[in-house]
């Protein structure tokens, strides 16, 4: 089973077909997301920095925003993994005497593959990254690259031929 990527993902990798594209797919807007009032407070600050990308290379809409916040809490929640294996170490002292591995551990590789899969969602693994080229807002305004892009998005067609003309004839 083949999930279908989205119109904006397409259009980065440059596959994109208007003649395959959903007819009523969300188109996802350059601004207006605000980060939810119940973030909690480990993962504000990887919205701070992961939404406002997301938002200019056009990958984020409200729809989104809930697996956002997701990604933006288990950065967080691994943050805090990785420092209580700094502060703990590997291995600790365990309860039947020994040492054991720090449970800490075992979290962080829980929340990192869980970042892993939900940040490959939106682009963001190195995997992803090779195969999309992102455009950034400003790079759009340049009008030459505002042409191929539009010229590109449309079927080609060839110019309608005068009576008695053939395609070879360039005159």
């Amino acid at each position: 089973m083949s999930r279908q990527l989205p119109s904006e993902v397409k259009k980065l990798r440059g596959t994109y077909r208007a003649d395959r594209a959903p007819v009523n797919e969300p188109r996802p807007g350059a601004a207006g997301i605000r980060m939810p009032r119940g973030l909690l407070k480990v993962g504000r600050l990887y919205w701070r920095r992961l939404a406002p990308r997301l938002q200019r290379v056009r990958l984020l809409t409200n729809l989104d925003v809930e697996m956002l916040v997701q990604l933006c809490v288990c950065l967080g929640r691994l943050d805090e993994c990785e420092q209580a294996v700094t502060d703990g170490g590997i291995l600790v002292d365990g309860a039947r005497g020994g040492l054991v591995r720090n449970p800490a551990v075992m979290a962080a590789n829980a929340y990192r593959a869980s970042a892993l899969q939900l940040a490959a969602r939106f682009g963001m693994s190195p995997v992803d990254r090779a195969r999309v080229s992102m455009q950034m807002d400003d790079e759009a305004a340049d009008p030459f690259s505002a042409y191929v892009a539009e010229r590109d998005s449309q079927q080609w067609q060839p110019l309608p031929l005068q009576e008695g003309q053939d395609h070879d004839d360039t005159r």
